[in-house]
């Protein structure tokens, strides 16, 4: 609220103290105006106003607006864009920007919105910790809602040279529907695989093979998100395909003909064999 305020009014404060249990602000003038809040515990959601000295001096509120106010940050940002965020993702950082000018009359550097519709996409969906912590979750949801679904998962313990023995880091995940395994049996044998980049924190991969059904119509197949594209993820994938989605015998399988997907593909272990 001192920051809207502050925006709304083009003035500024100094921060002398922001912590856990104690909000002490200044006017970045001198004019003597000045905050100071506290909490009664770890447990309260805001801070209760125990010194306040106000208002601003008529010198303090500026009739002219520059063009960004240091006080209309990111948390700020987040907050108004919320609801534009929640109903499209793919919202553009420059029709935040305009939302923000046309809200406010200051301009925001892009760096600031962009991290603005970050954290409202966290507030939203969760962060990207959380959202991996919840995987395994997810997956056994999965499973239990859609039994016969097979969910294949490697974990790592070394990352980055580093030994991680009390924890489980994240590597790879496969999951299969049982309806697709099921439909596949009576479809053409065909399969298409291909990879596409997942743009976040941990980047990564998503492997997908799908068939093609009795009228022409694309079919998905199974699922993978995995490190990148390599022989190792591509065998691994295909490896799974062939041990928990088919065995059948001349299988056309089309693909971009990755590096990866020919090594896996003349890799005999994998379970490919030509024609």
């Amino acid at each position: 609220m001192v920051k809207m305020y502050s925006i709304q009014r083009n003035q500024f404060y100094t921060t002398v103290t922001s912590n856990e249990s104690v909000l002490h602000l200044l006017c970045k003038k001198k004019c003597g105006w000045m905050l100071r809040g506290t909490k009664s515990s770890e447990h309260s959601r805001g801070f209760t106003l125990v010194t306040y000295k106000g208002l601003h001096r008529e010198n303090c509120v500026t009739k002219v607006l520059s063009t960004d106010h240091p006080h209309l940050d990111s948390s700020i940002i987040s907050k108004y864009v919320n609801s534009f965020v929640r109903k499209d993702l793919s919202l553009k950082v420059e029709f935040i920007q305009e939302l923000i000018f046309k809200q406010f009359q200051f301009d925001v550097p892009y760096r600031r919105a962009w991290y603005a519709k970050e954290k409202a996409i966290a507030e939203i969906f969760g962060d990207w910790v959380s959202s991996y912590d919840r995987l395994p979750h997810f997956m056994q949801a999965l499973q239990q809602s859609n039994p016969g679904t097979y969910v294949i998962r490697k974990h790592k313990t070394l990352v980055d040279g580093v030994y991680y023995s009390n924890m489980e880091v994240f590597e790879r995940v496969f999951w299969v529907f049982d309806p697709c395994i099921e439909n596949f049996k009576h479809y053409i044998p065909v399969i298409y695989i291909d990879g596409t980049h997942l743009y976040g924190k941990y980047k990564g991969t998503l492997l997908v093979a799908i068939s093609v059904d009795a009228s022409f119509q694309e079919f998905p197949l199974a699922f993978a998100v995995v490190e990148g594209e390599n022989t190792s993820s591509w065998s691994w994938f295909l490896g799974c395909i062939r041990v928990h989605v088919t065995q059948r015998d001349g299988l056309c399988v089309i693909s971009d003909q990755h590096p990866g997907i020919i090594a896996a593909m003349n890799d005999p272990n994998v379970g490919f064999t030509e024609p």
